[in-house]
């Protein structure tokens, strides 16, 4: 969970694709990845599920309305079981 390894997330994304990620360590943790991946894209939307459970979800799209990037996050996790 690098600052590498977002980078290189973002290479592989379409223009108006988004990256997901469930997070489920320790609080601590968690902040430093969300810190991470928000120097890597433009917008950073964190869901908080329970204590040490998080999705964040990412894109570098600034022109992408919340519900599309929550949408695309919905198909995602469908496609992905």
């Amino acid at each position: 969970m690098t600052k590498k390894f977002y980078q290189l997330c973002k290479t592989r994304l379409s223009s108006a694709g988004v990256l997901v990620v469930h997070l489920f360590h320790k609080p601590e943790f968690n902040a430093a990845a969300v810190k991470t991946i928000q120097t890597v894209f433009a917008q950073v939307y964190i869901c908080n599920l329970e204590i040490g459970n998080s999705i964040v979800i990412a894109t570098n799209t600034p022109d992408l309305a919340k519900n599309e990037i929550f949408l695309k996050a919905e198909l995602i996790q469908d496609f992905h079981n």
